[in-house]
């Protein structure tokens, strides 16, 4: 291993003289995103700079170097921040834990040690500090930096106890998991996630990787670490044939136990570059009311959220076609993907009708067209929530009762045009081969 990271070093001074300036910025940003990950899985352990470098591949000499002038600050100076913030954290958490166990968990040699340093650090002994004054003044700064004035309420804390949305909590057990990652320092500032999400979507199409379980990974409290002190991680899944590539890293979780809520709807990012990125997360109620365009496909009637609409039109012949084998309708400037409801929803041959109608359908900057065969109206409709209790009935998101009495299948817009990437994606891939 050491020759191996003597030879590195040697190509990376010969990338130098070549002026391959770019690709060494970001190879050095994945190797010390290795660093970094060893730290923190290994905190509770010493951890000399020699071992740290040879994680990340680098000679103790170069290593030094290069993780301050990418980090903006030494080495272990970053370990004994990350320890004392721990430390915090397991104070506000382990009820009844001693110090010298939270000085243990976190790295420090005794319990003396953990007490100068958290001293020097915090101003106070670990003994006499208020830890929830502390986390009050981190989460007003947290609302003061990461939102526009007058917004700020919207991360307001619900009283202890009170859940209005009636979120349901699982534990659930996942499966060791290979993430490739960006790695977004000061997340909270400016659009730095959006790029991130942008640069590895392009990364992960360009790769057919698209497609796997995406993730995002924050990795401190900023209740308790300053706004410009955090990290967050934008992955995907991906098997184990794929490597570090570029700014794009590695990291291999081990199997865990999660605690998870199961929160339906989208997501839009609204970024203002310098000043701000808002998060506005659309969840549906577990029964709602909302406004529908009931249309016809086949025999059946389904509900199109109306907020999910941008238009509805009757398309002429010559203005579809299809990509290779996907179809298409010509909208003006644009080129739409069309997903035809009949073929969609299972509707079988016999009961198939004409659809004439493309109700355009759009979340965010993603459209696409869904052919119906009628349209009936709009209706104030309440949502029911399916669960797992109907399988196969297509990209469906709830139920509701209809005026006349009937039942209808509310259709999911979000996996509708999900549907209409896959297949293009399919369709590119397969044209590829």
């Amino acid at each position: 291993m050491v020759d191996d990271c003597i030879k590195v070093d040697t190509v990376i001074n010969r990338a130098f003289n070549v002026g391959n300036v770019r690709n060494l910025k970001l190879d050095y940003v994945d190797r010390v995103n290795r660093a970094v990950d060893y730290v923190t899985r290994n905190l509770d352990q010493p951890l000399r700079l020699e071992e740290v470098a040879k994680a990340a591949c680098f000679s103790s000499y170069h290593f030094h170097r290069i993780f301050r002038g990418l980090m903006g600050e030494t080495l272990a100076a970053f370990v004994k921040r990350l320890r004392l913030e721990r430390s915090v954290y397991l104070l506000s958490h382990r009820n009844g834990a001693n110090l010298t166990e939270i000085a243990l968990a976190c790295g420090f040699a005794s319990s003396s040690d953990f007490s100068r340093s958290f001293r020097a650090h915090y101003g106070a002994a670990p003994s006499r500090f208020d830890v929830a004054a502390f986390r009050k003044s981190g989460r007003k700064a947290m609302q003061s930096g990461s939102h526009p004035f007058g917004e700020q309420e919207k991360l307001k804390r619900l009283p202890a106890g009170k859940n209005p949305d009636r979120f349901a909590v699982t534990l659930r057990k996942l499966p060791a998991r290979r993430v490739a990652y960006l790695r977004v320092h000061r997340p909270y500032e400016g659009d730095h996630v959006v790029k991130a999400v942008q640069r590895l979507l392009a990364w992960a199409e360009a790769r057919g990787l698209a497609d796997g379980q995406w993730l995002g990974y924050q990795w401190e409290d900023p209740e308790i670490v300053p706004l410009d002190k955090c990290r967050y991680d934008v992955g995907v899944e991906v098997p184990a044939s794929v490597n570090a590539d570029g700014e794009v890293s590695i990291n291999t979780f081990p199997p865990c136990q999660i605690a998870e809520i199961e929160i339906k709807g989208s997501i839009e990012l609204d970024s203002e570059p310098g000043v701000h990125t808002t998060v506005s997360i659309k969840i549906p109620l577990t029964v709602a009311i909302m406004t529908a365009m009931m249309v016809g496909i086949g025999d059946e009637i389904y509900a199109v959220p109306l907020h999910s609409i941008y238009e509805i039109v009757r398309p002429a012949q010559e203005e579809l076609a299809s990509i290779r084998t996907a179809p298409v309708m010509r909208l003006r400037e644009t080129v739409l993907p069309l997903v035809d409801g009949c073929l969609e929803f299972g509707v079988p041959a016999a009961s198939r009708k004409p659809t004439p109608f493309a109700v355009v359908l759009g979340q965010g900057d993603k459209r696409v067209g869904l052919l119906v065969s009628r349209l009936i109206g709009q209706q104030q409709i309440v949502i029911k929530p399916l669960d797992s209790m109907v399988d196969g009935a297509g990209p469906v998101s709830g139920a509701t009762v209809r005026d006349d009495g009937g039942v209808s299948l509310i259709v999911d817009v979000a996996q509708m045009i999900l549907l209409a990437q896959k297949r293009r994606h399919s369709t590119v891939s397969n044209s590829l081969k």
